[in-house]
């Protein structure tokens, strides 16, 4: 096959390859239909995707977790808050993101993290599970209290 002819078939693959999947948040429900939590697993079974926060959640709604959120699993996650600025908090009980080895680029924006809690070797707020090859881009960020029940200093309490 030509070379020339080769990069055009790759730029059509390119331009006609599905679209990341978009999933969006409605509820500062901790669970159930329109939450975080349903949004993480949905971009984790699909492999990727984009987290938005559009119209009905509120303007600095507050998710509120009961638990641990599930861990991001697929290639690429971006969670954009937007101008919603939702408030994610772990109810100083636990822990809030967590990007497994499988995930290989996480990205978060236009957030407020605050009271999450972790223990051995954890982020209270963002936490990396063992040594990630990938990147975290964080943008507009807010870290508040977030708290490692470590003695050492050696563990950041928000990343």
């Amino acid at each position: 096959m030509p070379l020339a002819l080769a990069r055009h078939i790759s730029l059509l693959t390119a331009l006609t390859a599905a679209p990341a999947l978009a999933v969006e948040v409605t509820s500062t429900a901790d669970a159930g239909p329109g939450s975080l939590r349903a949004a993480i697993e949905t971009v984790n079974l699909d492999g990727g995707g984009t987290i938005t926060f559009p119209d009905p959640f509120p303007i600095e709604g507050v998710i509120t977790l009961a638990s641990p959120l599930p861990a991001f699993t697929a290639a690429s996650v971006e969670v954009q808050g937007g101008d919603k600025e939702p408030r994610i908090d772990g109810g100083d009980q636990h822990r809030l993101f967590k990007a497994a080895v499988s995930n290989t680029q996480l990205v978060l924006s236009d957030l407020i993290l605050r009271r999450g809690r972790a223990g051995n070797d954890e982020g209270a707020c963002v936490d990396g599970d063992g040594p990630l090859s990938g990147s975290l881009s964080v943008t507009r960020v807010a870290f508040r209290e977030c708290v490692v029940e470590q003695d050492s200093l050696a563990f950041g309490g928000a990343i």
